[in-house]
């Protein structure tokens, strides 16, 4: 009969883990002993210490003592990796190692490392611990950008048009280092918002000045355009908008900005992911809570500092131009999708078209008549006047001879047999033989990349500290492309029923067709429908 191991057990609680009970941990691991042959020989515990620190809980330096003095158990069980302590890779290699040297292991009976002396226990304990690392630097992150934000200096964010940033040392020597780019080499130095290129403080003062005169933001970022004045966005590659040109929106958020009266507000928007701000308490996230998008925070998690930096307007101007904007109408924040072929259609100038009701105004018999027009127009000229000159196409007409041109060159009998005969000439060309075995060579190259990241792995802990950053580095990209492979063999293998034979093809493209025809013609199809189908068609 197998004698049974003798093991010792540790059970810990921090401050901050009130759930990790003691009793639960010790029932857990005494179950877990019953049912693995395994004789508690001595317990050891730390209750409302942080498992950091090594050097303050007595139960854990006590266990180490007698692993190596008395010598009467081989195995320390713990419930989970991190009650055996959250150390770093240098504290963590350490302890192990000690106790490997006493002839004792570490064992843990749930989590994700039960085993810390296997190559994958010692991969996944060091991803752990690089996460804890990122925890902590996060906590810290947060914490000093907070605490820059108050005094009033930059915590980040992107530069306002208009200004530049300076780099003030602690000898007091100050440099202008740009609106792009990293701006903070040390701790010691302070990042600080001055008066940037007179041309943009120019149009910066212009801007408020035509809006306290009663110019809408078209109308404004027009008279810029013609000026050549280039926008904030001058080096971004967007679709949207032209590079450099002014739109309305760019006016607008620029008048709403309280940086041009020298108020600095860091925190409005935020991408967290282990810690956030909520009011004067930075508090964790969980996996559920953090996230990689940006969310707009609530006003009360602002840190706003008035009167940070220099102003480019008088807070008096400032305020007159809001109290202009909030008796305006509100700005539109997008146009009705009533129109058929809104998205489907393309400018000269590239852009798409868009539908919108053109109001005309005439007096008829002495008496007043409002029109409305519905027409297609390019929606770059709808963003700022100048961009484009594009005359407006009336809709009726406009999607008359669309429907026209499909029921005559597409759905038509005639148009069906056209794209029938297209069809077979093309794979007579190809070939109607099934294509090489893709999924075989993915296969292939999915076990090699497999082998490669599992040599990765084991090479990952017989390095020097020195290249161990380096492969890491080269193992997460292995693991990327090993992703991607799986990705495509997945699709592989869900397309590889694609028929091969000309009348299946035949049949599998022009049934669709079909059916987008009869949507199209019975009116009961909705207008959301309806649009999907012409941008597919178109």
């Amino acid at each position: 009969m197998t004698q049974p191991t003798k093991a010792a057990a540790y059970i810990r609680r921090s401050t901050k883990d009130q759930a990790q009970s003691l009793e639960r941990q010790r029932h857990e691991i005494e179950r877990f002993a019953a049912a693995n042959a395994f004789v508690i020989v001595r317990w050891y515990e730390d209750d409302g210490i942080s498992g950091t620190e090594d050097a303050l809980r007595p139960g854990f330096q006590r266990m180490v003592v007698d692993a190596e003095r008395l010598h009467d158990f081989t195995t320390i069980l713990v419930h989970e990796i991190s009650r055996f302590g959250r150390f770093d890779a240098h504290q963590s290699g350490s302890w192990l190692h000690r106790l490997k040297a006493a002839r004792v292991r570490v064992q843990a009976i749930e989590g994700t490392v039960k085993d810390p002396y296997s190559i994958q226990g010692k991969l996944m304990l060091a991803l752990e611990q690089d996460r804890q690392e990122s925890v902590k630097l996060s906590m810290r992150t947060l914490s000093g950008q907070r605490e820059t934000a108050t005094k009033g200096f930059r915590a980040g964010g992107k530069v306002p048009y208009g200004y530049t940033r300076t780099r003030r040392r602690a000898d007091g020597s100050v440099e202008t280092v740009g609106r792009i780019g990293r701006a903070k080499r040390d701790r010691s130095e302070v990042i600080e918002l001055v008066p940037g290129d007179p041309i943009e403080v120019e149009a910066v003062r212009s801007i408020f000045t035509w809006a306290l005169e009663g110019c809408g933001y078209r109308t404004i970022a027009a008279r810029l355009n013609d000026r050549g004045i280039p926008s904030p966005d001058v080096a971004r590659k967007t679709i949207a908008t032209t590079p450099g040109r002014w739109v309305a929106t760019t006016v607008r958020a620029l008048l709403l900005n309280p940086a041009y009266v020298g108020d600095a507000i860091w925190n409005v928007r935020s991408m967290p992911k282990f810690h956030r701000l909520e009011g004067d308490q930075i508090v964790a996230l969980d996996d559920f809570d953090g996230d990689q998008h940006w969310r707009k925070n609530a006003r009360i998690d602002w840190v706003v500092k008035r009167d940070a930096h220099p102003p480019l307007i008088e807070r008096r101007v400032f305020e007159a131009v809001h109290q202009r904007l909030r008796a305006r109408p509100a700005m539109p924040r997008g146009h009705r999708h009533d129109y058929l072929l809104t998205g489907s259609m393309s400018c000269s100038c590239g852009d798409v078209m868009t539908g919108m009701t053109r109001i005309r105004r005439k007096v008829v018999d002495g008496k007043p008549k409002v029109y409305e027009d519905p027409i297609y127009v390019c929606a770059g000229g709808l963003r700022a006047k100048g961009i484009c000159r594009q005359i407006g196409l009336p809709c009726a007409g406009m999607e008359r001879a669309v429907l026209k041109i499909l029921d005559e060159e597409v759905f038509s009998p005639e148009g069906l047999a056209l794209l029938e005969q297209a069809i077979r000439r093309e794979m007579a060309q190809r070939g109607v033989s099934p294509r090489p075995n893709a999924v075989a060579a993915l296969e292939k190259r999915e076990r090699e990349l497999a082998q490669k990241v599992t040599d990765g792995a084991r090479r990952l802990l017989q390095v020097d500290d020195e290249v161990v950053a380096e492969v890491r580095a080269a193992l997460g990209d292995l693991k990327g492309e090993l992703e991607r492979v799986r990705r495509a063999l997945a699709e592989e293998r869900r397309t590889a029923h694609i028929p091969k034979d000309p009348d299946d093809v035949v049949e599998a493209t022009l049934g669709p067709i079909r059916s987008m025809a009869t949507l199209l013609r019975d009116p009961a199809t909705s207008l959301d429908r309806r649009r999907e189908i012409l941008r597919r068609l178109l």
